[in-house]
């Protein structure tokens, strides 16, 4: 129930952080070139489950009372999109993909990227996303993003998210962006 609240208020702060809309640019990222993904008609049953098994992992716990000051993590899970509305924890996307957060404690940044995203049908999405110069202030993350999902121009957007367990074992947060030229909100879930 902690995670389901702090994903629609996190889902606000996105909105009113990127001005609601999807609007073009990019905040000054370069959208990494990925491979494209193999396809594997199961892949979204796989991430659906990877999601749902972090989030009962975390769905629990208790914001890290302090973030570490030291060291990095990476943190890897799953992403989630639907181009209509908000996603709350329980529902169920229409895309999923794989989310890699590499933070750095001491300098207090973070920036990583999303790719291999599939869609409940099976198929692939083209292009990326990347999430660069990003910061991370009293255990909450926020960082722009810039998308080509969808094989779109680079859409600018932004992601949010809060630590969780006493040494910031996971994050989990909400998404705002475009998937082609669609505006999309989403969900993600990642433990180091």
């Amino acid at each position: 129930m902690r995670y389901a609240l702090g994903l629609i208020a996190f889902s606000t702060l996105l909105l009113a952080a990127c001005g609601g809309g999807s609007g073009g640019g990019s905040a000054g990222l370069t959208p990494p070139v990925a491979a494209p993904p193999v396809f594997d008609p199961a892949r979204f049953s796989t991430l659906g489950s990877q999601s749902r098994n972090l989030i009962r992992k975390y769905g629990n716990a208790i914001q890290t009372p302090a973030t570490p000051t030291t060291g990095t993590a990476t943190y890897r899970g799953v992403v989630g999109f639907n181009r209509i509305g908000v996603i709350e924890a329980g529902t169920t996307p229409t895309a999923l993909g794989d989310i890699t957060l590499n933070t750095d404690f001491a300098a207090q940044t973070v920036n990583g990227n999303i790719d291999n995203v599939v869609v409940s049908d099976g198929g692939i999405l083209t292009g990326s996303m990347s999430i660069g110069n990003g910061v991370i202030s009293s255990g909450v993350l926020i960082a722009p993003v810039a998308s080509t999902l969808g094989g779109s121009a680079p859409h600018a957007g932004s992601l949010a998210g809060v630590f969780y367990g006493p040494n910031a074992e996971a994050v989990q947060g909400g998404i705002s962006t475009a998937i082609g030229s669609a505006p999309t909100n989403g969900f993600f879930v990642a433990e180091r």
